[in-house]
């Protein structure tokens, strides 16, 4: 089978289990693009907490730089003070919204275009 263009698996995703409300988080993101090409679009790689409230964050990961091979990728957000304590799903999309989707190569996708890759606990 030929391969054109990206083609992105989600190798792992690192994260604390447990975030304050008022503070940084720092997560890891590994991406592998198996495909033969970097994405040519300069999509946004968003992430979201969704608990009882949706919080959404666009990150600062520039995806053009995803070429064939593993890239680890640091995401940082601040996390509100006024978001609600409790469980949290952490979600990741590419694009999506104003943006045209891409789509990462797993079945975890949901059908708005999100991933979820964990839950965390904010205190």
């Amino acid at each position: 089978i030929a391969k054109m263009g990206y083609h992105f698996q989600i190798q792992s995703f690192t994260y604390p289990e447990t975030v304050n409300v008022g503070k940084t988080v720092e997560m890891l993101l590994s991406i592998e693009n198996v495909g033969v090409a970097p994405i040519y679009h300069e999509l946004p790689l968003k992430i979201r907490f969704v608990g009882e409230e949706t919080f959404e964050w666009e990150t600062d990961v520039y995806v053009r730089k995803w070429m064939p091979g593993v890239c680890e990728n640091k995401i940082t957000v601040n996390v509100p003070k006024a978001m609600k304590k409790g469980e949290y799903k952490i979600q990741i999309a590419l694009g999506g919204g104003e943006y045209p989707s891409a789509y990462f190569a797993t079945d975890a996708r949901e059908e708005n275009g999100w991933y979820e890759v964990g839950e965390t606990e904010i205190k």
